[in-house]
Parts: structure tokens; C-alpha cells; sequence
């Protein structure tokens, strides 16, 4: 019994905090660290599931199977390329997809590589800065160049406030790199 009560206030905690991450990215913010979203996330879904799998009450039982599983299922059905959940998954995919590289500009902003969804460009470009303390504000970057290829390594050799920036991008096995003027995105 307690420890239905104590797992039950856990899902509730992350329920919140999982509505206001995906607040928060709708609007172009994320919790400061590479894993918080993902651990918030995934945290609000094992509890959940873990939840319908404890409880004696039918009323949390319903809740837990009508609210984590769906979303579980979603998170899976993403893995094998199923589309008619793309609106959920794409919410679930940007909570838990982490940056795949990350580089410091300065000591107010950070570059960093994000990996295309489904039928989206393979790489997404972002400076952040941190606000507030605990968030990330993301600015979305256009690249003058297709990065289709894996990125092994980025060097900001170059940045403007507002305008641009100019990296140095390694492709992964390769001894080669391009450099690239990314323009923020307006």
C-alpha cells in the first residue's frame, strides 16, 4: 500500500513535468542537460507502467493503461516505422532525443547537433543559450550545405551574434571536414 502511494505521487510529479517539457519545446526551450527531458520522460512512463502493475484500484488502474501505455506503444511503434501515431511520437521524440554533438561557443551560448526525424533532414542545427538557469533557449541555424553523412566532430571556428555561425564539421571515418556558414534562421 505504500508503496503504491509513493510510486502513484512519483507518476503524478512527472505527469506535471512532462506536460511542461513538452510546453517548453513547443516553445523553443529545454531543461538545461543532455539527458533531462529523456530522463523526465521516461521516468513519468516506467511509473506509469509500473503503476498499472501494482495497483488494486480499477479507477488508477484505467488512468495508467489509457494514459502510459498508449504512450509506450507510441515511443515503440516509432522504432518500427509506424505512422499513424507520427503527432504523439514526434511530441515523445523530442523529449527524449538528446543532442548528438554538442560545442561550447561561448560562455553564453552552445552549438548543437540534433538528429532528423522521420522523412527530415538528417541533421537539425541549434545554438542554445541558457535562461533562467535550468532551460535552454534553442535558435534554429540553416546550413549553407547537406550534412547527410555522420558527424564525428564540430569546431566553431567562427560566430556573430544574430547572424552567424561558421563551423568546422568532420564526417565520422574520414580525415575530411567542410566548413560550413550557418545562418540563423528568421
Amino acid at each position: 500500500m505504500y508503496l503504491e502511494k509513493t510510486i502513484t505521487k512519483i507518476h503524478f510529479i512527472f505527469l506535471g513535468l512532462a506536460i511542461l517539457t513538452i510546453y517548453l519545446l513547443v516553445n523553443q526551450l529545454r531543461f538545461v542537460g543532455q539527458y533531462t527531458n529523456s530522463m523526465i520522460g521516461l521516468t513519468f512512463l516506467s511509473s506509469g507502467i509500473i503503476l498499472f502493475g501494482l495497483t488494486t484500484s480499477k479507477l488508477i488502474k484505467i488512468y495508467s493503461g489509457l494514459i502510459a501505455i498508449p504512450a509506450l506503444l507510441t515511443e515503440i511503434s516509432l522504432l518500427f516505422g509506424a505512422t499513424p501515431f507520427v503527432l504523439p511520437a514526434l511530441i515523445g521524440y523530442l523529449m527524449f532525443a538528446a543532442p548528438l554533438k554538442k560545442e561550447k561557443v561561448n560562455d553564453r551560448y552552445n552549438f548543437e547537433i540534433h538528429e532528423g526525424g522521420i522523412m527530415a533532414p538528417p541533421n537539425h542545427f541549434y545554438l542554445t543559450r541558457q535562461t533562467c538557469f535550468i532551460f535552454d533557449k534553442q535558435i534554429r541555424l540553416t546550413p549553407s550545405l547537406e550534412h547527410f553523412s555522420e558527424i564525428s566532430k564540430v569546431e566553431v571556428i567562427g560566430f556573430k551574434e544574430n547572424e552567424i555561425v561558421i563551423c568546422k564539421i568532420y564526417i565520422e571515418d574520414k580525415n575530411e571536414f567542410s566548413v560550413d556558414t550557418l545562418q540563423y534562421d528568421k
